[in-house]
């Protein structure tokens, strides 16, 4: 029963054959469901259902409504319009962080209407309910017990590795196993030229993408030609969107199986500009790309290791013209925390799909040697950007990274010290976006004194500007709307200043479409509106003003 769908004939031979058993188990559940069946009940029935499969090593839970507990065949009108049926499954997903059946048939059976709702088993994590896990008992549903959550925690249970039993070479794209032979000759330069003798059936398997010469889920996702979806279903996809900076969609594309081809399309959709700007120590100009390339690949590609296909839903990958991509994969995140995984930079000890996971860093796709996510970190750090963030609620893993500067006075900080380690970058991160932090951070901080105010009311301390002519693409970081609030923060973080201060420290940030002559004067513009309006004071000569903030 490795296909995706069953044909109506193998529906009724599977219900012949649970009506058969002696009794109901762990994972299978008859109900009669005449017209109708509380959402909550059966919700809690889908957790139990799922992580039961999962200790018994089963892929997957039945639950069947229009039978009753006497195994007799009375038929059922739960949800008995398409609408109502098909909307189930998005119904079950929101309480589910993404996880919902793996199909919901309706069967004729003995002139009734059998509903048979096939439940995934739970993969590394528990699925739960509205945040509860549940398990069962007999016929009885309780919470899960911490040893069965232990149990689920530490199975084996791999669906990227199973043999999809009706799938052969053919239904492989020729196109994306020449690109695995590719990757893997770079990844095993010892072995690229007993590769090139090798044929396709030798070569997957010592790629370790098939299992004794049969195709396996990993097969499919990684080399499967686009007609080939329907073996492990059509959601496999990675959808990327270009919004402008009001949310508005201004492209898209659904990119499907292969995914080896349709990383490299996806990653190749992100708008990399050039980054330049100049430190105060330098002479030259620094230039990079304001996202390292590895760091939108290692992103992208984690996405895909670790996507929970059982879920049924895409990755989405959202570029925004704020200067900003955001990719969603579903599926828990496996550890207690991002900071953990930076803080060992040890190799991961779990893995959601162990399979796919090993055929990818064979095909050096992803990094397994625990420094992926602490590399994206430090490419981030050294371009003076926000650390990347991670939203790991409700069953999915949200990373957005950030393409420019999202608050100057960080950006100082980080230039101004370059001997910082992760840790401290870190907790100025935490700052730049408001997050809390404890005693021992600020205290740590304030020793090294990158901050400076109260506890409740910190703020950056970096002295002088260390970077300027920041721009990216050849266009200003900081607009002109935004330039009055860039002068307000320079003085108040480091006034008394002159204006020569402020010129040399802001013209940079202008771009190159003013003369020198052009942003001085815009400078000195803006100092006398803010002086006439009483934001600030001139607390030198007047023939040698040193500017200050007026605090309210």
């Amino acid at each position: 029963m490795d296909k995706m769908t069953l044909s109506d004939n193998e529906l009724r031979s599977l219900l012949d054959k649970f009506i058969r058993e002696p009794c109901e188990t762990e994972v299978l559940e008859f109900k009669s469901a005449g017209n109708d069946y509380g959402f909550d009940k059966l919700g809690k029935y889908f957790s139990a259902l799922s992580n039961e499969a999962n200790i018994r090593s089963v892929k997957d839970g039945w639950l069947i409504f229009g039978v009753n507990d006497a195994r007799k065949i009375v038929g059922t009108n739960y949800r008995d319009d398409k609408a109502s049926l098909s909307s189930l499954k998005y119904e079950i997903a929101k309480q589910t962080g993404g996880i919902s059946f793996r199909e919901i048939y309706e069967l004729e059976a003995d002139g009734k209407r059998v509903l048979m709702l096939q439940i995934p088993a739970a993969v590394s994590t528990p699925t739960l309910f509205k945040g509860h896990a549940y398990g069962r008992d007999g016929e009885s549903i309780h919470a899960l017990s911490i040893e069965k959550i232990d149990m689920i925690r530490r199975s084996s249970f791999d669906w990227s590795s199973d043999i999809v039993e009706d799938a052969t070479l053919n239904d492989l794209s020729s196109e994306a196993i020449k690109k695995a032979r590719e990757n893997y000759k770079l990844r095993n330069p010892g072995l690229a030229k007993d590769c090139d003798s090798w044929d396709d059936k030798m070569f997957l398997n010592k790629a370790k993408i098939l299992r004794n010469g049969k195709i396996t889920n990993t097969a499919i996702i990684l080399l499967g030609k686009d007609e080939s979806e329907h073996f492990i279903g059509s959601s496999t996809k990675i959808r990327w969107k270009l919004i402008d900076k009001d949310g508005k969609d201004k492209d898209f594309a659904i990119l499907g199986i292969p995914m080896l081809l349709s990383m490299n399309i996806a990653e190749s959709k992100i708008r990399n500009y050039t980054y330049r700007f100049l430190r105060t120590d330098d002479i030259a100009v620094n230039e990079m790309m304001v996202y390292e390339p590895s760091t939108i690949r290692e992103a992208i590609s984690n996405a895909v290791a670790h996507q929970d296909y059982n879920a049924r839903g895409y990755i989405n990958l959202i570029e925004s013209e704020d200067g900003y991509f955001e990719i969603t994969n579903l599926g828990s995140f496996l550890h207690p925390s991002v900071e953990s995984v930076i803080g060992s930079n040890l190799p991961n000890e779990r893995y959601r799909n162990p399979f796919l996971v090993a055929a990818m860093f064979g095909l050096g796709l992803v990094d397994t040697v625990g420094g992926g996510i602490r590399k994206m970190f430090e490419n981030q750090a050294k371009r003076f950007f926000a650390l990347p963030e991670y939203d790991i609620s409700d069953g999915r893993v949200d990373l957005k990274i950030y393409g420019r500067i999202t608050n100057r006075d960080y950006s100082q900080t980080l230039a101004g010290n370059p001997d910082l380690g992760m840790n401290d970058i870190i907790m100025l991160d935490k700052l730049r976006k408001g997050a809390s932090l404890n005693e021992d951070e600020i205290e740590t901080l304030r020793k090294r004194n990158m901050v400076k105010g109260r506890s409740t009311m910190l703020s950056f301390n970096y002295g002088k500007p260390s970077i300027s002519d920041v721009t990216v693409g050849g266009n200003s970081v900081v607009s002109s709307t935004n330039l009055n609030e860039e002068v307000l923060r320079f003085i108040g973080s480091n006034g008394p200043v002159s204006r020569a201060d402020i010129e040399r420290a802001l013209s940079g940030t202008m771009g190159n479409t003013m003369t020198d002559t052009q942003k001085k004067d815009k400078i000195s513009n803006i100092v006398r509106n803010l002086y006439a309006h009483g934001l600030i004071s001139n607390v030198g000569s007047p023939k040698r003003a040193r500017y200050v903030i007026i605090k309210p």
